[in-house]
């Protein structure tokens, strides 16, 4: 989240305090307003409200404006370190059925290793994973060349070769009925 929302939701907190158009209304539960609010979808009248606010001033600042264009989350070695391989969260937006999450497989990711070593006894099964195929098509297409890694898969814009090879998967792991 940029700091143009941050900004946004804080305005509309202070104006609509503890009512259903208060953005983490604590009437909701301890929770809820630490930390369900950012998970959760909003309350219609949080919306409403939103868009009722004057945010002139920071939409005439130049900084915000370029972070809130440019902002995009960051994975870190560290944190991913930190969090057993669950640090790669980005890739999980691109491809949310991959039980990976993470394109490098087990080289930084706990998890993953975990997860394969289960399966390796039965206990975990029909593993869902995309191919360095599909990854490689989809960093070219989205990527800006600068780093290998990739972010922002919509399911609105997956192209048919991709759509084809993730029904084929589903097919063979039983997930669909085979087309005829």
């Amino acid at each position: 989240r940029h700091v143009y929302v941050w900004a946004l939701d804080h305005r509309v907190h202070h104006k609509f305090s503890e009512t259903d158009a208060d953005p983490h209304n604590a009437k909701r539960g301890f929770f809820f307003s630490h930390v369900g609010w950012l998970v959760l979808t909003p309350h219609p009248n949080v919306v409403e409200k939103r868009n009722a606010i004057d945010m002139s001033d920071l939409e005439a600042d130049p900084i915000v404006m370029w972070q809130k264009k440019n902002f995009s989350s960051v994975e870190n070695l560290a944190v991913s370190l930190a969090a057993l391989g669950e640090g790669w969260h980005n890739y999980h937006h691109v491809f949310p059925w991959d039980y990976k999450t993470g394109e490098l497989g087990n080289v930084y990711n706990p998890s993953t290793t975990f997860i394969n070593f289960f399966a390796k006894l039965g206990w975990a099964y029909e593993l869902k994973s995309v191919s360095k195929q599909m990854i490689a098509r989809r960093a070219k297409k989205c990527g800006d060349g600068s780093h290998p890694q990739i972010w922002g898969y919509g399911d609105t814009d997956i192209e048919k070769e991709d759509m084809e090879e993730l029904q084929n998967m589903a097919e063979e792991k039983g997930f669909l009925e085979k087309e005829e």
